[in-house]
């Protein structure tokens, strides 16, 4: 992408989670020199122009690097379509969403968020509030997933641009076929890490009976910036309202901040990995 034009996209709902998702776009920016788009999706196409002026009058309010290319923009359609439509039309590299905990009502706007990245053919940074710290080691939890050695791809990148040092959390289980594809799925990830001459650390879970909550303490224990996970290709109806792992991670009450990929095989896009 060096001969392109990089995009991020930050989702904007007037809520106070979209000037979180505008602070960490600011840093991507920053290290990724990508143009921040900002995104607000209306009901109505009657809106779209008072809309649009409230929406860059708030980006511009809110924006603290005024040196940054940021561009507001309002499209008619659904909240779940209409921003992965969007991304794909502008190639954006990372999709930046604010969401809310699990809290009471909030549960239900957590599992909104989880509704669009399923849908996503493009990583989403998920946050909860603004960047605290800087970003220096990434939490990866390892189970017996396979398409986790295609979350590799995605490690490296966002490994390089952050400067990052990688920390593998092992899922243990007691069945030794299982265990046995968590350890190659490990090892395969160790040679790619190694490859690319990116920091990393094995570390073990202890928590044998909940690795999204084993996850999430391991990664406010060390103070992590943020943890990447592999989303499930089939999510139903009882994940969205109960919990599926993947919306206990986005909405931890640490509000460490989440990068989502979806299971995928086109990634020729970024030149990261040609």
């Amino acid at each position: 992408m060096d001969n392109k034009e990089k995009i991020v996209v930050v989702t904007w709902d007037f809520t106070e989670v979209s000037e979180f998702a505008l602070a960490h776009a600011e840093r991507y920016a920053a290290v990724s020199g990508a143009k921040i788009h900002c995104l607000h999706i209306s009901n109505t196409k009657q809106e779209n122009t008072e809309l649009y002026e409230r929406l860059e009058k708030e980006v511009n309010n809110c924006i603290s690097n005024k040196s940054l290319q940021v561009e507001a923009h309002v499209k008619h359609g659904k909240l779940f379509s209409t921003i992965n439509e969007y991304a794909n039309t502008v190639k954006a590299e990372l999709v930046i969403m604010g969401t809310h905990g699990r809290i009471g009502v909030q549960k239900i706007f957590g599992s909104k968020a989880l509704k669009v990245i399923v849908g996503s053919l493009i990583p989403f940074l998920t946050v909860q509030r603004k960047p605290v710290n800087e970003f220096k080691e990434l939490v990866l939890p390892f189970d017996a997933n396979m398409v986790g050695r295609e979350k590799m791809k995605w490690v490296i990148y966002f490994a390089e641009k952050y400067q990052l040092k990688v920390r593998i959390l092992k899922k243990v289980s007691g069945i030794k076929d299982i265990q046995k594809v968590i350890n190659n799925n490990i090892a395969f990830a160790k040679r790619i890490l190694i490859e690319n001459d990116i920091p990393f650390e094995i570390d073990i879970e202890t928590n044998l009976k909940d690795f999204p909550e084993e996850t999430v303490q391991f990664a406010e224990n060390i103070s992590a910036g943020l943890i990447m996970i592999m989303t499930t290709k089939n999510i139903g109806f009882a994940d969205y309202m109960f919990g599926a792992d993947e919306q206990r991670i986005i909405a931890n009450k640490a509000k460490i901040p989440v990068i989502c990929v979806n299971p995928r095989t086109d990634l020729t896009r970024l030149s990261t990995f040609n």
